[in-house]
């Protein structure tokens, strides 16, 4: 049938098929790409709900929140592996001296300072195991500046903890959590009004350090 074609007018004939086929491969390819962006972006969308409906606590902004929380999250294994390799044997010590559990001590270690040692947060929690002051004074240890030393920050911790849960009476994990980081008296108040101490944010982020750690 081509052979019935003018010599002009089959090479135009080719030239006007090539065209098409690299048109349509063109065409493809944009189609493929769009919807892979689509598709992924569809995932993304969907991992982040996922974050944001179990950190039921974290902002009204879920989104922004559940990113902040993602990328937050990423940091926990170096932050883990940077504290047994630092402190391990050191907490395990304390752990065993004040009765309370090594694994809860690690927790805080990684979500209060990321093991650094020179942490200080914006409510004034000191050292690796943010300590604020008020709750150094309540476990006798009077010396604030000592506080960015591992070994005082760690047995102050420590001995917090303990005082918490013995104390006060903070015997389920989540209450002594929400209780080391908001102090035993808020609380106690939050507490009382019913509030669910599973939905703060410091006791989420302890629980999925704890997690990691079974």
């Amino acid at each position: 049938m081509l052979s019935s074609f003018p010599e002009g007018g089959l090479m135009e004939f080719r030239t006007m098929f090539r065209m098409s086929c690299t048109f349509s491969g063109v065409l493809l390819m944009l189609v493929i790409g769009v919807g892979t962006y689509y598709a992924n972006r569809y995932h993304r969308q969907q991992q982040i709900q996922k974050i944001a409906r179990e950190t039921p606590d974290i902002a009204l902004t879920k989104s922004r929140a559940a990113i902040r929380f993602k990328k937050w999250a990423k940091s926990v294994p170096k932050a883990v592996s940077a504290v047994d390799k630092k402190y391990g044997k050191m907490i395990e010590r304390v752990a065993k001296i004040q009765k309370v559990d090594p694994k809860l001590i690690k927790t805080i270690v990684v979500v209060e300072s990321s093991a650094k040692e020179d942490a200080i947060s914006a409510k004034n929690a000191i050292g690796l195991m943010g300590i604020k002051p008020i709750a150094a004074r309540d476990v006798g240890h009077d010396r604030i500046s000592l506080l960015t030393n591992p070994t005082y920050s760690i047995v102050t911790g420590a001995k917090y903890i303990k005082m918490l849960r013995d104390r006060y009476g903070f015997k389920n994990r989540n209450q002594l959590l929400l209780a080391y980081n908001e102090g035993p008296a808020e609380a106690k108040a939050l507490l009382s009004r019913g509030f669910n101490p599973a939905g703060h944010e410091y006791v989420i982020k302890t629980n999925y350090v704890l997690a990691s750690l079974q």
